[in-house]
């Protein structure tokens, strides 16, 4: 809990050697540190969204990013004020994403009828919509900024569950979620006076 950034992708797991359920509690959210972000994109049941609303009630500074939420569909409304970044439990929502899991399918049932596959990833995706780009500029936080949100702007997500959750419902924005590609749809071409990897280390494809 000492990090700058604590990013939750556990599985929920109720008893046992290991539980996650309420692996957040209060008496390590009374841990955190005024500066630190704390992100979760696993499960709800993992932090306790009533002992997170009380530390923030109190006045602790903390940033929240949370895709999920304890007890969905049914979301605490009062913590979301307190998110810098508030989503509905559309992190593993792209296209990517879902292609992944056909292909997972896909290549279990090749292996239990015994036959090679033929397909990958690859051709269950469409081209995005801006497939390549190049930089021939001095790569900057600025510049990483503009090519994040060009693949995917989070903000858009953010501002559509604050303004929709009452009026569609949580499992409605779920199921109506838009196409979203991932980095690894685009590939950046970097030029030799970039000196710069970041952007092929966030998951953009290179030639």
């Amino acid at each position: 809990l000492a990090c700058d950034v604590i990013s939750l992708h556990v599985p929920k797991v109720v008893g046992g050697e290991h539980p996650t359920d309420k692996l957040i509690n209060a008496e390590n959210l009374a841990m955190l540190r005024e500066d630190q972000i704390l992100i979760s994109a696993c499960r709800g049941d993992v932090i306790d969204n009533h002992a997170l609303l009380a530390l923030k009630v109190a006045g602790h500074g903390v940033k929240l990013v949370l895709d999920v939420w304890q007890g969905e569909p049914d979301v605490l409304d009062a913590l979301i004020p307190f998110t810098e970044i508030a989503t509905a439990h559309i992190a593993g929502y792209s296209l990517e994403g879902k292609a992944r899991g056909s292909e997972m399918l896909y290549q279990a049932l090749c292996q239990q009828l015994a036959i090679t596959p033929k397909y990958q990833l690859a051709n269950f995706l469409p081209s995005a919509s801006i497939p390549v780009i190049d930089i021939n500029q001095a790569f900057d936080q600025i510049l990483l900024n503009q090519l994040v949100k060009m693949v995917y702007d989070v903000r858009r997500d953010d501002a559509i569950f604050r303004q929709q959750l009452s009026v569609q419902g949580f499992d409605a924005l779920r199921k109506n979620y838009p196409v979203r590609r991932e980095f690894s749809a685009v590939t950046v071409n970097l030029s030799s006076t970039t000196y710069s990897d970041v952007p092929h280390r966030l998951g953009f494809n290179k030639n």
